[in-house]
């Protein structure tokens, strides 16, 4: 050991070989002997454990969990209504192959992420008439068939400023037939619902909240039906597929 007078500054030979200088100072820290270690901070232990524990009780991200939480697929978000439309409009049925009359509808529809369209329609057609004649051809009076279609629709749509839809129709078809005339005792209205469906098809704009559409639809009518009068010749049957074309107006809001 060596030591000087003034300072009272020792230096001393550790067993380990190393030198450790013992200051006059109270403040020196004295350096660690070779083969020794620091002294641990106090709760340093407790911190590692706790640590530890978190981590395999799933508290803390380990690599294994972040890779299972990226693994996850995100929420699909909840179907929003993108718009509403209600709009009338007036167009031709083909109640029979050869002629054509005049029909009026009324529409309700919701758009759901801009591409789905949702639909109820009803249109209703002023029909077709014939004369109704007697065995020997005297006049007495007319058959009327009109016609009443009332049918949910789903369509998938474009996204573009000119909206074209396609979808299918199924609903009822309510057939009303009628007569006129003085010498008809026979019932003078019945109706017969069939069922009713087709293909649809929609064209359609907005400008501001007012909406245009032109409305295409082909009727299929599976189940036989018609009208006569028992005796006598008049006799309206109905088509097996019919056309309807409309023009319709109305109101629209996006939301």
């Amino acid at each position: 050991m060596a030591s000087s007078g003034a300072g009272m500054t020792s230096t001393t030979i550790s067993p380990g070989g190393a030198w450790v200088v013992r200051g006059a100072d109270a403040g020196t820290p004295e350096a660690p002997s070779a083969g020794t270690s620091s002294p641990a901070a106090p709760g340093a232990a407790d911190t590692t454990r706790a640590t530890t524990a978190a981590a395999s009780a799933g508290a803390l991200p380990t690599p294994q969990r972040q890779r299972e939480v990226v693994s996850e697929s995100p929420p699909s978000p909840p179907v929003r209504i993108t718009r509403w439309e209600v709009l009338a409009g007036a167009g031709v049925w083909t109640p029979t192959p050869s002629s054509a009359s005049l029909a009026l509808s009324l529409d309700g529809a919701l758009v759901l992420q801009e591409r789905w369209r949702l639909g109820l329609t009803s249109s209703f057609s002023f029909g077709d008439a014939v004369p109704v004649t007697d065995d020997s051809g005297a006049s007495r009076g007319t058959l009327t068939a009109r016609a009443l279609l009332i049918a949910p629709e789903a369509s998938v749509c474009t996204t573009t400023r000119l909206r074209g839809c396609g979808g299918l129709l199924a609903g009822v078809r309510l057939g009303v037939g009628s007569t006129a005339g003085e010498f008809i005792f026979q019932a003078k209205t019945k109706w017969v619902a069939t069922p009713s469906f087709g293909p649809v098809a929609h064209l359609s704009t907005s400008f501001s909240r007012v909406a245009a559409s032109l409305d295409l639809a082909l009727l299929i009518n599976p189940v036989p039906s018609g009208f006569s009068l028992e005796g006598l010749s008049a006799r309206i049957d109905t088509p097996t597929v019919e056309f309807v074309a409309r023009l319709s107006f109305g109101y629209g809001v996006d939301r």
